[in-house]
Formats: structure tokens, sequence, C-alpha cells
């Protein structure tokens, strides 16, 4: 369930200063950049105990790239939750399109994500990527 803040029109992460906004960036005690910016918050919820929050890699299934850390119950009801939030969260305004990052997911369970599943090709992986790419971007200005 979504807090009151921020508003379920937009992800959390879009309040957030971006890294070189952030004076105590270099301070962040984090492995990655993603996990460093988001600094145990979901990034679309942003619960107020966000620090006492399991953090999953959501992804996206058609691309297998990594979108972003969500807590369970964002990560759970994200398929199924058509709030402006998340139709903006699938369409690809997410925090590794923010950071610039693209990673492929991988599981410790079953590896790395196999979207050619479906038989989408390679090429069809690209053209998801940057059209989401695109729609991000459109969506921040």
């Amino acid at each position: 369930m979504m807090n009151e803040y921020p508003p379920n029109d937009v992800p959390a992460f879009a309040f957030w200063l971006m890294p070189d906004e952030d004076p105590q960036y270099e301070d962040w005690p984090h492995s990655t950049l993603l996990r460093a910016w988001q600094r145990g918050r979901c990034a679309m919820c942003q619960p107020t105990d966000w620090f006492n929050r399991d953090l999953v890699e959501d992804h996206d299934h058609e691309t297998g790239l990594i979108r972003g850390l969500l807590c369970r119950g964002c990560n759970t009801s994200e398929p199924h939750n058509f709030s402006p939030a998340f139709v903006a969260w699938r369409a690809g305004f997410t925090p590794m399109v923010m950071l610039g990052i693209e990673e492929v997911y991988c599981s410790p369970v079953t590896g790395y994500a196999k979207p050619n599943q479906r038989g989408i090709t390679e090429a069809e992986i690209d053209a998801m990527a940057a059209v989401k790419r695109k729609i991000a971007r459109d969506v921040m200005l």
C-alpha cells in the first residue's frame, strides 16, 4: 500500500536529489550507485521506516533490465497497479534510467534474466529499451 507521501501519481524517487546534487554523496556507504542513491528507500513509496525495509531489484520482464529497488509490497503490486506512478515506472521512468545505468537482472536462484524466452530478438529488446529510455526522458522534462 502506498503512503500519502509521495503522491501516487509520481514515484518517490522523482523527489530525490541526484547524486551529483547531493552534498553527502561521497559519504554514501554502499557498493553500487543505485544502492547508494536509494539508501534503503523504496523508489516507489519511500515509507517512513525506509531504513528497515528489505528491498528487491525490480526488473522489466521484456528486456531483463533492472529498473530499481522496490519494497516487497510495491514489487508484488507493480504488475497489477495502474496508478500513474506505476504506469510511468513500467514506461521507463525508473532510477536506473535516471542514473543512466543498464544492467541485466540476475536472480541468485535462476541466474540472469532471459527475456528471449518468449521469442523476442536482441534487436527487439534493444528497441524496447530505447523506446522506454525516450519515454522516461520525455516524462522527466
